[in-house]
């Protein structure tokens, strides 16, 4: 007889503990972080926005005889803004006008961006990207080709060969 109630309580004590273990199961599920949304450049990702860089920076190389690379720290806000760090990110050792020059360019692109989302709200993301900057050489300016009047020529005809 005890063995019989020993075996009910083991039964009855097996079905609450699952039941608790569905129930945190649920709690689990419910309290997930939805993955969040990354801020969009145009509609692109972060490597569009490097080529975007590099592309307003190869215009500005040519007159300011700067080239290397940076690597530059900012944050999209949730408004679309941007926030460009004051210094150069992971202790680059860019040239102080160059810097100034992807500093500008990366702060001209504020209102290209959409902010990242988390949870349904927009939120502000921290940002690294590294620049490279090539001096670009000015274009040669293109030599006027004189054209030549053509003349005509009278063709002599040889004789034919037997």
């Amino acid at each position: 007889m005890k063995r019989i109630v020993m075996i009910l309580l083991a039964v009855v004590a097996m079905c609450a503990a699952v039941e608790v273990r569905a129930e945190s199961a649920e709690v689990a599920v419910s309290g997930q972080i939805e993955q969040p949304q990354m801020a969009a450049f145009q509609g692109g990702n972060l490597n569009d926005f490097k080529v975007w860089v590099e592309a307003e920076m190869a215009k500005r190389t040519v007159a300011t005889k700067c080239e290397g690379r940076v690597i530059v720290a900012f944050k999209v806000m949730a408004d679309g803004s941007i926030e460009v760090s004051d210094k150069p990110a992971m202790n680059s050792q860019a040239d102080p006008e160059l810097f100034a020059e992807v500093r500008r360019v990366v702060a001209s692109s504020a209102g290209m961006w959409s902010a990242a989302v988390q949870n349904g709200k927009k939120v502000n993301v921290s940002l690294v990207v590294p620049v490279n900057c090539e001096r670009v050489k000015a274009p040669k300016p293109v030599k006027k080709v004189k054209t030549v009047k053509k003349t005509e020529k009278k063709v002599r005809k040889l004789p034919a060969l037997n």
